[in-house]
């Protein structure tokens, strides 16, 4: 896996063309720095890739916007596809990257669809988990779904546990750990975000959302079983990439009591939205009563301040 001879070639070429730096950058800062418990920055849908370097090169220059923190971040969390075809040059590009930037807290990565779809499930596996571990020397989870907790928040990860092409496969195990874990979370007056790469079914727009010509902008055939959990639970966000789709009205959805919200393509350009360019994402904080998603355009350095939403805890 480290010996890719592709990877120096891909690096060198990444490295020898310009990124793209805005006139100006507006700083990123929480709204209310001394309340803010949690300050995350959070991505989507790189698809980093030596085909497609245009997208490679607009994640790298907003890594560059990531320096703009002035107080840095608790953590940084990646919804999926990481790479376009899940290789390791891909993986280590961004790793390599991520690097250079020791201001984001806790690295928190999601596999997407992209991620894991082309090759044997066992070896994307076991190269997906050395990743985490590259990238964060806290990860200690041997499957790709994990609970991780940062600064008393809770974060929990979906994974898929077979290759599927678009959709996601989460196992019974899974899904009654999912259970789990929210019960002895959940409800504690602080949120819950749970992950995963694929939306639940007719959210955010879906099916017409999702323009591919097979099936597959959902989670897939667990997405009834993971609501029914997800509902039960008080102040829970679920967080999903996948349909590369702008800030617009179905960035936010209210599902049976979920806060679900959807986390644009960074490194790809975003259809059919209000707000369409590459390199859009969130910054979220929580307070003690409330939590803010601020939708920012990393691209081109700069809040979109029209697409903020504030949640209201419920169990404050």
């Amino acid at each position: 896996m480290g010996n890719d001879r592709g990877y120096q070639r891909f690096k060198e070429k990444a490295s020898g063309q310009p990124l793209f730096v805005p006139l100006e950058r507006e700083a990123i800062v929480p709204e209310d720095p001394k309340a803010c418990l949690l300050h995350t920055a959070v991505w989507s849908d790189l698809h980093i890739s030596a085909l497609f370097m245009k997208r490679t090169l607009a994640v790298l220059s907003c890594m560059e916007d990531l320096k703009e923190s002035q107080s840095g971040f608790d953590a940084f969390l990646i919804c999926g596809d990481i790479g376009e075809n899940g290789r390791y040059r891909e993986r280590q590009l961004f790793a390599d990257a991520l690097e250079k930037l020791p201001n984001l807290g806790r690295i928190i990565p999601a596999t997407g669809n992209h991620d894991i779809r082309l090759r044997d499930y066992r070896r994307t596996k076991k190269e997906f988990l050395a990743f985490c571990r590259q990238v964060e020397p806290a990860f200690s989870s041997e499957d790709l779904y994990y609970e991780a907790t940062v600064n008393g928040v809770t974060f929990l990860i979906l994974g898929s546990e077979k290759t599927v092409f678009e959709e996601a496969y989460l196992s019974a195990r899974q899904r009654v750990w999912l259970f789990d874990r929210l019960s002895l979370t959940a409800g504690k007056g602080k949120p819950v975000f749970v992950v995963a790469h694929q939306p639940l079914k007719d959210t955010h727009g879906l099916p017409g959302a999702w323009d591919a010509p097979s099936p597959g902008g959902s989670l897939g055939e667990q997405s009834d079983d993971v609501r029914s959990i997800l509902k039960q639970f008080p102040d829970v966000f679920y967080i999903t990439g996948h349909l590369h789709r702008g800030f617009w009205i179905h960035t936010y959805e209210e599902v049976e009591g979920i806060h679900a919200v959807n986390v644009p393509s960074l490194g790809d350009y975003n259809k059919d939205s209000r707000y369409s360019s590459p390199g859009l994402g969130f910054l979220i904080e929580v307070y003690p009563d409330r939590v803010l998603f601020r939708p920012r355009d990393f691209f081109h350095g700069r809040y979109v301040p029209e697409w903020e939403r504030t949640y209201m805890l419920e169990s404050t």
